[in-house]
């Protein structure tokens, strides 16, 4: 089983007992993020390099350029 697969994204709410809109999903490939957006995650994009978000159906909750920048970020939100 492989991502996109929703049982993939259920793995750490059934194993932690938590509920999908706790899960912070990073990733710099913005199909992850997408595909972790749409199953209920906060997905966060690591755009290390500048990029423009490719044209998907979602879009991430936050972008930060590498992940230093994560912990401020979430505490300002």
């Amino acid at each position: 089983m492989y991502k996109p697969d929703s049982k993939v994204y259920d793995m750490p709410i059934k194993k932690y007992n938590i509920q999908k809109n706790e899960v912070a999903f990073l990733s710099a490939n913005t199909w992850d993020v997408s595909g972790g957006g749409n199953y209920g995650y906060n997905s966060i994009w690591v755009n290390r390099n500048n990029n423009i978000f490719d044209n998907l159906d979602y879009k991430p909750k936050l972008e930060i350029k590498n992940l230093k920048d994560l912990l401020p970020n979430i505490n300002s939100n």
